[in-house]
């Protein structure tokens, strides 16, 4: 097999020498740049979702009337703003 032989299909260009496993996207500049904001914004989602699930998860500590300094410990939220909660 020629070490510079390289499988293209698609985008994507997959080097076929055994010694060299890289892969090789031919995207422009744009798609780069969009799918750069895309999992930026989807980072951002699953951030903002955990922390709702959280603090969900906290509301429901509260209900069962844990102590807020065992809520806080066990969901990363301050007490302070725990305790506008209650």
């Amino acid at each position: 097999m020629e070490k510079d032989k390289r499988l293209v299909e698609s985008d994507l260009a997959i080097s076929m020498d055994p010694d060299d496993y890289s892969m090789t996207f031919d995207l422009s500049h744009e798609e780069l740049l969009r799918n750069t904001i895309e999992d930026r914004a989807l980072k951002k989602g699953e951030t903002i979702g955990a922390a709702r699930k959280q603090e969900e998860i906290a509301k429901n500590l509260i209900k069962a009337k844990v102590a807020k300094e065992i809520i806080a410990n066990t969901t990363g939220i301050p007490i302070s703003k725990i305790a506008s909660w209650y």
